[in-house]
C-alpha cells in the first residue's frame, strides 16, 4: 500500500482494534498525538469510556477534563499535570520524528490514587513508504520497587503531619529526605537514583557528605544510617516531593536532548 492514510485505515486500526477488549492497556495515536483509538482497559484507568479519548491531544487536553479524570479541584494540581501531559504529547512527536521506542514511567495520580505505570510507545512505520503514519503505547503497573504500595498504605494508615517539624529540625533538602526516605523503604543507591532522575554518584555523595553528617554519623555506614533513620520515624514520613505528579523519561538521551535545561 503506497498511500499512508490506506495502511492505516486498512491495516493499523483493524490490527489495533483486536486489542480494544483485551485486557491491556494500550493507546493508537497520529504522530502529532491525538488518540485515533484505545483500549477499555486504558480508558477505565482514567474512569472514563474509551470512545470518549478518541480525538483528544495530550497536548491540548482541558483543565475539566483534567479535574475528570485525576479527582482534584486544585487549580495548581491541575495546571501542573497538564504540564505533564503536554510533555508526553511532545514524547509521541520526538517518537515518530527519531523513529524510536521511548520508554518512560507515568506517576500521575488519576482517580485520586498515588500509582505508576511503565509505558512503552513505540512508532508504527508504513513498510512501504517508510513513513511513520502512528505511534502506540502500551502501558503496564510500574510499582517503583515497591514504594507505590508502601506509600499508599501509609497514607491510609498514619497521620504524617506531626513528623513534619522533627525533620525540619534536622535542616533535611527535599533532595536529602528523598534520598534518606527511599533507603529506609529498601532500595539501593542505583534504584534510587533511577526514581529520581539523578546519577548513582549523586545519591552516594549525599550519602557520604550530607545524610551521614546531618545524622550524627562520624564513619560512613549505609546500614547504620537507615537504622537510625527508622529508630527516629523517617520510613514513615514521605517526602511529599515523592508522590507528586511526574513523568520519568528512561531514554537519557532523549531526556538531554529534548528536556535538560541546560
Amino acid at each position: 500500500m503506497n498511500n499512508d492514510k490506506e495502511f492505516l485505515d486498512k491495516v493499523v486500526i483493524p490490527y489495533f482494534s483486536g486489542f480494544i477488549h483485551q485486557n491491556i492497556d494500550t493507546g493508537l495515536f497520529t504522530p502529532d498525538g491525538v488518540v485515533i483509538a484505545a483500549s477499555v482497559k486504558g480508558a477505565n484507568n482514567y474512569g472514563v469510556d474509551h470512545k470518549e479519548l478518541v480525538g483528544m491531544s495530550y497536548h491540548t487536553m482541558n483543565l475539566e477534563f483534567i479535574a475528570k479524570i485525576c479527582e482534584s479541584s486544585e487549580i495548581e494540581d491541575l495546571m501542573g499535570i497538564a504540564n505533564l501531559f503536554k510533555k508526553i504529547g511532545k514524547l509521541n512527536q520526538i517518537i515518530s520524528q527519531e523513529r524510536k521506542v521511548i520508554n518512560y514511567i507515568d506517576v500521575i495520580p488519576y482517580k485520586n490514587h498515588y500509582s505508576a505505570t511503565i509505558v512503552t510507545h513505540l512508532p508504527i512505520i508504513n513498510p512501504i513508504t517508510d513513513n511513520v503514519v502512528a505511534t502506540q503505547a502500551i502501558g503496564n503497573n510500574f510499582y517503583l520497587y515497591g514504594i507505590v504500595d508502601y506509600i499508599n498504605n501509609i497514607r491510609k494508615e498514619q497521620n504524617l503531619i506531626p513528623l513534619k517539624p522533627f525533620v525540619e529540625n534536622i535542616n533535611l533538602s527535599q533532595r536529602q529526605h528523598e534520598v534518606l526516605f527511599l533507603l529506609t523503604v529498601g532500595l539501593s543507591q542505583i534504584e534510587i537514583a533511577k526514581v529520581l532522575g539523578i546519577t548513582r554518584g549523586t545519591v552516594s555523595s549525599i550519602i557520604t557528605h550530607q545524610l551521614s553528617n546531618k545524622l550524627g554519623l562520624v564513619n560512613v555506614d549505609t546500614r547504620k544510617l537507615i537504622e537510625l533513620a527508622c529508630n527516629m520515624g523517617l520510613d514513615k514520613y514521605i517526602p511529599p516531593s515523592l508522590y507528586r505528579p511526574r513523568v520519568i523519561i528512561l531514554d537519557n538521551e532523549i531526556e538531554l536532548k529534548y528536556f535538560s535545561k541546560n
